[in-house]
């Protein structure tokens, strides 16, 4: 009896000190006692082996710790990092848990999380992501603008549905995500955005709008490339669906855009050379100062609008205001814009300004400006085409 009670101390002497003799190795966990007792050991893998109910409890990982996933999840409780590396794998391993704190990335994918997380602040939180952040297909991502940071160079579905970036924003001069990449993609999404026109009321008080539902920019304040494609935007935004600054070349192509834009659709400014939409369908657009706008670029050489249908516009398809831009070509190719007969607002196809009064420059110029099959219908009643027209203009 006395031995028996011997080996019941010795055994859980070892089961104490067994994580602490694995440091700088790895460990495998299977309890939420060797998950807690893992949790304080630095310098360690951790390695969850069996499903792991947390039953509420808090897990504070110690710093420089990685956690990684063979066979096991976690679910019902808080994982709290603390600069935390994430091995990713493509299974469900967290299932209604709330992930917080630090963590270190290679890559990260949804589909480590169920629905109940908000996915997108775990990934907000991280230092560093893969090239490419998939997003559950036919799933919700609730983002509340609060001017988070995403360091992703491309934002996708995984799968054929696509999933949902729902914003939510209050101020127009708040912005909601902010997308950092030197070669951005947004590709097969659904972007959405419940910025209520009536709070428009801010923006016709202080003429601000510099929160945009995503804003871009690079990781040495330039973006070779931002492409968005496939992508539908819905609702009411309070500045820019897509706003940039330091935009190299911009590819918009397969996307649709319906409802309240405070200010434009995808902006682009200062260092833009190539701006390019094709195939996109626009409906409804209401208050947008230009939907495809490209503004103050020096180096911008190319302007494309090509197969663009738009139902009932209300603003600006297609808006630039350039400054000095001699070799500078646009083209405006198979574009349809209609205003239904019941829309009494002020009705514009396209329009180029001046940025030069603004800026007291010299005066600017634009290589050639070539509109072809091009159709401004007001209402039913009254049509204004113009087909296969071409012309060079320099303006000054």
């Amino acid at each position: 009896m006395k031995g028996k009670r011997w080996c019941l101390l010795l055994a859980s002497i070892l089961m104490m000190v067994m994580p602490y003799a694995a440091y700088g190795k790895k460990t495998s966990v299977r309890t939420l006692d060797e998950l807690q007792r893992s949790s304080q050991v630095s310098g360690i893998t951790i390695i969850i082996k069996k499903h792991i109910d947390l039953n509420h409890a808090t897990i504070n990982l110690v710093a420089g710790n990685e956690l990684t996933f063979k066979g096991g999840s976690l679910s019902n409780g808080v994982v709290v990092g603390n600069d935390t590396r994430l091995k990713a794998v493509r299974k469900n391993v967290f299932h209604d848990c709330t992930i917080t704190g630090t963590w270190q990335a290679e890559c990260a994918c949804s589909t480590m999380f169920d629905d109940s997380m908000e996915t997108m602040a775990l990934l907000t939180s991280m230092t560093a992501l893969s090239p490419v952040l998939r997003l559950k297909a036919n799933r919700q991502y609730p983002i509340h603008a609060q001017g988070e940071t995403l360091y992703a160079e491309a934002i996708e579905a995984d799968g054929k549905e696509k999933p949902t970036l729902a914003f939510h924003t209050t101020s127009p001069n708040v912005d909601g995500l902010l997308i950092r990449g030197n070669n951005v993609v947004l590709r097969n999404l659904t972007v959405t955005d419940d910025y209520d026109m009536a709070n428009d009321a801010c923006y016709g008080a202080n003429k601000q709008t510099s929160g945009n539902t995503i804003s871009v920019k690079g990781q040495n304040n330039m973006v070779e490339s931002l492409t968005i494609e496939g992508c539908d935007f819905r609702g009411g935004t309070s500045s820019s669906w897509v706003a940039s600054s330091q935009t190299k070349n911009c590819l918009v192509e397969n996307c649709t855009f319906t409802g309240y834009m405070a200010d434009h659709g995808v902006y682009c400014s200062m260092k833009v050379e190539s701006y390019q939409v094709k195939n996109c369908q626009l409906r409804d657009i209401t208050h947008a100062s230009g939907v495809f706008k490209v503004r103050t670029s020096r180096n911008l050489r190319r302007y494309d609008i090509t197969n663009v249908v738009a139902h009932n516009m209300n603003s600006y398809l297609a808006m630039l205001a350039l400054l000095e831009t001699p070799e500078a070509e646009v083209t405006l190719d198979r574009i349809r814009v209609t205003k239904d007969a019941g829309n009494a607002s002020v009705f514009y196809g396209f329009c180029f300004n001046d940025e030069t009064k603004s800026l007291a420059g010299h005066g600017y110029n634009v290589g050639k400006i070539t509109l072809s099959n091009c159709e401004f219908v007001k209402d039913m009643r009254m049509k204004r085409k113009i087909t296969n027209s071409r012309f060079s203009q320099a303006l000054g």
